[in-house]
This record gives structure tokens, sequence and C-alpha cells, in this order.
């Protein structure tokens, strides 16, 4: 079976050497890496052909592309087989291809989601920088979408917890599906919110993997770490702003909330896929959760925004509604529910303590504790500590 990753990368040369690393390790010869370039101006060419392995395919956008465009231009050039799509800060497990494809083989599935790892590179949070957060758990299991769908529609569920174009193994099938609907992938500024409400009305079944496949890295650079405020720096905020062409979708404004904007991806999907209407969902609640998403990350400012839009959308929402603070704690309660559920199988590791300051390092770390069962590596008091320090 053919499987490509796909990296969409600009001006990140620092992070990309280190995702291509975890890249190349994988021991999986059917495997093209594909680095669709948008013209950077750093060293991002001499990087990629400075790594000798012959399964990289270095293409370049030729001319300055938005964030969708360039993900559109490197999807367009996959062969037929299994794809994954990460950012050039993020990386791959040791073993996650070859793991992944046996998955797909045995549950014949066309899309198959995963627990995330989280590698926080040096320089984001003090509470969180350089260190790296995993499940321990195996295993996969069958999901139907339609059960899951609504609990992210409506805020209770992670997007990741659905087939999506980023961060995800789908079939190349599934990318002929969408272009048989619509002249593009992304219809929506949040190009792997919109896939996942997308491709809602796209897969039946899919396979969830408890075994992280994928490696969430969060920078300095990274967009999403700058949009919602992780980090102060908003110099690629303000490149996105410039290069954007897909508008949200009317009467929808920016704002920091991800349960807000799984709304508008949701309707701007029902635009191409009109069956998603048949999905319920709790307006009023959606608008009430973004509010509690907000109150718990202290992005009070955008609060004025989502109730203006609420309002335009008929849905009559107080700044001072009492549900607000009760969705609010509902949502913390949850958080340290689910922390309690899985501290037994959620392992941290600081990876300064061991001389590691890159992704690659991080992804090394992980393995040679999962084979190694490195129990000295993480005890459980210094689990505990580390847990109650990152909250």
């Amino acid at each position: 079976m053919h499987f490509t990753i796909v990296i969409p990368t600009r001006e990140r040369a620092e992070t990309l050497k280190y995702t291509l690393e975890t890249c190349v390790a994988q021991n999986y010869d059917q495997l093209e890496i594909l680095v669709s370039d948008n013209v950077s101006a750093d060293e991002t060419r001499n990087i990629v052909h400075s790594i000798n392995d012959k399964r990289i395919r270095y293409i370049s956008t030729g001319q300055r592309l938005s964030m969708a465009e360039n993900f559109e231009f490197a999807l367009s050039q996959v062969k037929p087989g299994f794809v994954i799509t990460i950012g050039d800060d993020d990386g791959l497990p040791a073993g996650a291809i070859s793991k992944a494809c046996q998955i797909a083989k045995d549950a014949r599935v066309k899309s198959i989601t995963t627990e995330r790892a989280q590698y926080d590179w040096p320089g984001m949070s003090p509470k969180r920088e350089n260190q790296i957060l995993f499940s321990t758990r195996d295993g996969c299991e069958l999901r139907e979408t339609k059960k899951y769908y609504p609990k992210v529609l409506n805020g209770w569920k992670s997007y990741y917890q659905i087939p999506l174009l980023y961060h995800c193994y789908f079939s190349t099938e599934i990318l002929d599906l969408i272009k048989a609907k619509s002249a593009r992938l992304f219809n929506s500024q949040q190009i792997d919110i919109y896939s996942s409400m997308l491709l809602g009305g796209l897969v039946n079944t899919y396979a969830h993997s408890f075994d992280p496949l994928v490696i969430n890295g969060s920078s300095v650079k990274s967009n999403g770490a700058q949009h919602f405020g992780q980090v102060k720096d908003t110099t690629e905020v303000k490149k996105w702003q410039v290069e954007n062409n897909i508008p949200l979708r009317a009467p929808f404004v920016f704002a920091k909330s991800i349960r807000y904007l799984i709304l508008e991806s949701y309707l701007q999907a029902q635009e191409v896929l009109p069956e998603l209407s048949s999905y319920r969902f709790d307006l009023k609640g959606i608008f009430l959760n973004a509010l509690a998403e907000l109150e718990l990350s202290s992005n009070l400012s955008d609060k004025d925004v989502v109730i203006s839009v609420a309002k335009r959308m008929g849905v009559s929402i107080s700044e001072h509604d009492i549900q607000i603070i009760i969705r609010a704690l509902l949502q913390k309660l949850n958080r340290y529910a689910n922390r309690a559920l899985h501290l037994l199988d959620t392992v941290v590791i600081d990876c300064a303590e061991h001389g590691v300051t890159d992704i690659n390092g991080a992804s090394q770390l992980m393995d040679s504790f999962k084979t190694a069962d490195d129990s000295k590596s993480c005890s459980l008091l210094q689990q505990i500590r580390l847990a109650m320090h990152r909250r």
C-alpha cells in the first residue's frame, strides 16, 4: 500500500528539518514524503535537499499562495493510496506509517483518526515548552461517523475525533469524492475544521487509533498558536490575513473559539453537501459552549463578537448568562476528569532533562519509553507534578 506524507511549508526551515527526520525514520518503503514549498525565502530548499532519502520529493508552488491554496496544490500531487498531511513543525512517532497500514488493511477503512502526541517546542509556554505528552494505550476501534459528528458539532468532542484532511490518515478516494462535489477541497478559512465537517457527509465508518500515530507540534511560528493567543508573536497571522482568499461565511467574524468556528465550517460544508443538514444541533447551545470556551481561555474580548453573531443568527444571549458559567464549569470538570481517567496511561517527558530540544529527539524519547518501558524516566509522582504544572 502506497503512503504519502504531505508537508506544506513556508519559511520554517528551523523546524522542518526535524519534522523531516521523523518522516525518514519511518521503516516503510512504499512511502513518499512530499514537501510543498510555498516560495520560501529561507533555507527550506537546501534543508530538504540535504536529507539524503530517495522517498523525499520537493515541489514548489512557483508563486506565493495562501495556506489553503498550498494545501490544495500539495494534495493535487499525491499518488493513489493513503495520505497524511502534517505541519512543518509536527512529526510522526516511530513506526506510525506501518501501524496505519496494518489498521487500514485489518479494518478495511478509508480513514484512520488517531490520538495525537503533543510536543511544545522551546519558546512556548514555560509550563509546557520542550515537553512531549503522549498516550501509552494500544489498539484501535471501528467507529460510525454519525455517532461522533453531532458531539463535535455541538461542542462536546474534539474535531480530531472524526475524519479530516489533517493529522488523519485517509485514502485518496476521499479526495476524489470531494472533487466530485466541489471545485476545491477547502471552502472555509479553517481548513482542518472545515474538512472534518465536510468528511462527516462522505465517510460512514472509520478506525480510531488509541496509539498516537502523529505528533502535534506547537511552535512560536505555528498559525494555530498565534491565532488563538498561545504566543504573543502575530507575524504569521498577519501574513495569513493578507494572503487568505476565503472569507468567513456571513455573519461570522473571527473569534478565538474552536466551537464557534466549527459552526461556521459546518454551514460552509452544508452548502457543498446538503445532506449534512440531517445532523441535528442546538444553535444556542453551540454559542453558549463557545462563550464558555472563551471564558476558560480568558479570551474575553472575543465574547462580544460571538454574542453579536449569535444575535444576527436569531439567538439572544446575555454576556452574564448563567448558562455560560455552568457550561464553562462542565468543560473544566470534563477536562480534569479526562486527565484523571488517563493519568496512568498518559506520559509527559521533560525533553530538556534528556538533552533534547526538537521534535525528532522527542519522538525518539517517546519510542524509547514505549519500547523499553523505562519507568525511571517517568515516575508516577513526576507525572502528577508535570500534569499539574501543565494545567
